[in-house]
């Protein structure tokens, strides 16, 4: 890969030129092109089952479709509807056509919807009735949207486009697989939402790398789901793009609860799903739930946030399989490192694509045991080397995509480090991190002792501002059921908490609270913890 990587206006980066794939197909458009002519399904939702064939043919209709609403290279096809398969249909139509997708959740509120369709510029938006009403009344505010067509049943707009449509001959080859084909928005969090942008060699980089690995998580030709939001970019590659390119299946599931999700792990025999800790967390521990079998599961990751040692046990002595604890981001895309409890609270392992540095704020790597932030850079040996790309930029933002690079490595934003043997441990967020009369103190590190105890059920550690150290501790918890919030349980969670940290790491103040605050990837809100109604210990 050159080093003469510069970043144009546009917020996007030129001069990447990767290396070419050791392994699966170099573009999701020469995926499709290359799927089996078979009987087998591909994809299962509440209305049925499409073959690989049968898939085959209804991309090349949906094709039809959108270059009849004028879609074409570079056109930002947007969607917003519960997942099922025609919404995998659009993405893989639009992958095909060398359009770009915008895909977001349906919990945001519509003025959250009409300034990504205005800040993206897109023309077309696929989505659900309740979402299209919504839009349509906010119509004026998004001028470049040229056509809603609704999905998500028998008789919505697209689904009886499709079926009314002539295949269209697509040329696949056409397709530059480095140009934009993915736009997705951070989470807004911490601020404005920006619009990260990937390509299809950095998507198929990622799930060519797990694929090649063709075990656990990774294993060929199994029955796979997830239990989130598929109109988000990264979400869409784990499940279904992730399924197909290995010979396996997709199910999608309309609601992603936990009851949802155990009821149709068992009813449709599902092999392989990625899921929300807390929703892992919910099948496995709340009673209410405990009748779901989930015996179908040969594997079961869980990414987003840490994962506690008593819910990897529970995954453990129930179903005799270990928790897949995965590690990515917005914008790498999707995994980065893996760990499934070799060495607890820790990442074991880089997706073969892919090499991780823990650097200073000078972009020079710190020693082992050292904190730094976490950089992802392409490996830099092996048939993966000089492979990945990840993130091209943010859309219209290049003073935000040079900020974050140092050179070839993207920045994470989180504070880790890597013992002598290789294992990286997050320590926290580097936006996060907590000075308390000028020391470092990172909320990660105090949330996984936390977590480690069972009569927590989430724990989030915070900053509180004070007059003479600037900043003090606070750890907000939500307490499994029964648990009493009392005098009592302070005292054993400080004297939990001074057993393995520093006396200025221990929390100065306890809060109880009934409900966690979440964003629309059910990662925890932890500037809204304040306006949550609370108790303190």
């Amino acid at each position: 890969m050159t080093a003469d990587i510069q970043v144009a206006g546009d917020g996007l980066r030129r001069g990447l030129e990767p290396a070419a794939m050791p392994f699966g197909h170099s573009s999701i458009a020469a995926m499709v092109a290359n799927l089996p002519h078979s009987d087998e399904i591909a994809l299962k939702d509440a209305f049925g089952t499409l073959s690989y064939s049968k898939l085959s043919e209804r991309i090349a209709k949906a094709c039809a479709v959108l270059s009849d609403f004028g879609v074409s290279r570079g056109t930002i096809v947007a969607a917003s509807a519960p997942n099922h398969s025609d919404l995998v249909v659009a993405f893989l139509a639009a992958q095909c056509m060398g359009a770009v997708w915008l895909g977001f959740n349906r919990t945001l509120v519509t003025a959250e919807k009409v300034n990504l369709l205005v800040d993206s510029g897109a023309e077309i938006l696929i989505c659900d009735d309740v979402v299209a009403t919504a839009l349509e009344m906010e119509r004026e505010r998004a001028p470049k949207v040229r056509a809603i067509l609704t999905t998500h049943h028998a008789d919505a707009s697209f689904a009886k486009a499709i079926d009314a449509a002539a295949p269209l001959s697509i040329a696949f080859d056409a397709v530059d697989p480095h140009a934009p084909a993915g736009l997705t928005y951070t989470s807004g969090t911490t601020g404005q939402p920006k619009g990260a942008v990937h390509s299809q060699h950095s998507i198929m980089a990622f799930v060519n790398a797990a694929a090649s690995l063709e075990t656990g998580a990774w294993a060929p030709r199994l029955r796979r789901s997830l239990a989130v939001s598929m109109t988000i970019l990264n979400c869409m590659i784990y499940g279904p793009v992730l399924a197909l390119a290995t010979g396996g299946s997709f199910v999608s599931v309309a609601r992603v609860d936990a009851a949802s999700i155990g009821y149709a792990i068992d009813s449709d025999r599902i092999e392989m799903i990625n899921c929300a800790p807390t929703t892992v967390h919910d099948l496995f521990m709340n009673p209410d739930l405990a009748h779901f079998s989930l015996a179908s599961l040969k594997a079961l990751a869980a990414g987003g946030a840490a994962v506690s040692g008593t819910l990897r046990e529970a995954v453990r002595s129930r179903l005799r399989i270990e928790l897949f604890e995965d590690y990515g981001m917005t914008e790498s895309p999707c995994g980065v490192a893996w760990g499934a409890g070799e060495v607890p609270g820790a990442l074991t392992y880089a997706y073969p694509h892919v090499a991780i540095a823990i650097m200073d704020d000078g972009g020079r790597e710190v020693a082992p045991g050292h904190v730094g932030e976490l950089c992802v850079g392409p490996t830099g040996s092996g048939p993966w080397k000089d492979v990945y790309t990840g993130l091209l930029g943010y859309r219209g933002l290049p003073d935000v995509t040079r900020a974050t690079f140092f050179g070839r490595w993207l920045r994470t934003g989180d504070m880790a480090s890597r013992s002598p043997e290789g294992a990286v441990t997050i320590v926290g967020r580097k936006k996060e991190m907590i000075i308390r009369g000028g020391a470092n103190i990172y909320p990660v590190e105090i949330e996984q002792i936390l977590r480690r105890d069972n009569r927590i059920a989430e724990a989030m550690v915070t900053a509180l501002p004070d007059a003479r150290l600037g900043e003090v501790v606070a750890a907000y918890l939500k307490l499994a059921e029964g648990v009493a919030a009392d005098a009592a349980l302070k005292a054993s969670l400080i004297k939990l908490c001074g057993s393995e940290l520093a006396r200025y790491k221990i929390p100065e103040h306890w809060i109880v609270i009934d409900t966690v605050p979440r964003n629309a990837m059910n990662k925890p809100i932890k500037a809204e913890l304040a306006n949550t109604p609370q108790l303190r210990l």
